[in-house]
């Protein structure tokens, strides 16, 4: 969507975010990825927030975030009221304790505690803080791709960090792109600093 931006794109990532959302709720942040690819992909300069708003190719993706989420879980629409309750009942067992899930109550929540302590309770030390150096690295790059993934990776985190109670698994969507920027920032570090000789045995070390 943000390089190329054609219909068949905009449809894929609508279907798949849907699919997405039906298997995990709050992976609704997925969804908001295309938004965000839409509008950092549009081209501003030949054209305005109207056309980039009422944009047939990202209606189109919108609507399939809809089919796919029917297609992952139907009844939501076959039995509505049932859903309803369900996903009630969901949301007070994210809110408890007692519902067999780690999890985290900061003391003052906010992103320096989600970065300070949730990250590296969960993830360990070394590993939050290679995540950390590929979100910088991103930032530094500032190429395309980079801005879309830590505009997402911090957007999300800044909207779940005032909670008061945070749970692993709401970052279940997250993590995969905090590992690949670790492990390009990892793979760029090596190249850089390291003899051509040692590379392979120094990212073997940083998997283990």
């Amino acid at each position: 969507v943000r390089g190329r931006g054609s219909l068949r794109h905009y449809a894929l990532a609508g279907l798949l975010s849907g699919l997405a959302i039906a298997a995990k709720y709050n992976a609704f942040c997925v969804g908001a990825a295309l938004f965000l690819a839409h509008f950092l992909g549009f081209p501003w300069r030949t054209s305005s927030w109207k056309h980039a708003i009422f944009n047939r190719n990202l209606w189109i993706g919108v609507a399939l975030i809809l089919v796919g989420f029917f297609l992952g879980c139907p009844y939501w629409i076959l039995d509505f009221g049932t859903f309803y309750r369900d996903f009630q009942q969901l949301r007070a067992n994210a809110a408890s304790t007692d519902y067999l899930f780690a999890h985290l109550r900061p003391q003052n929540p906010g992103l320096v505690q989600l970065a300070g302590t949730f990250f590296p309770t969960i993830l360990g030390i070394p590993l939050t803080f290679m995540c950390g150096l590929g979100l910088l690295h991103a930032l530094w790059r500032r190429r395309p791709q980079d801005v879309l993934l830590t505009v997402f990776i911090i957007g999300y985190s800044a909207y779940i960090a005032p909670h008061n109670l945070v749970k692993p698994y709401y970052f279940v969507h997250v993590f995969p792109f905090l590992f690949l920027l670790a492990a390009r920032t990892c793979v760029s570090l090596a190249d850089r600093l390291v003899n051509a000789r040692f590379r392979p045995a120094l990212l073997v070390c940083a998997l283990a």
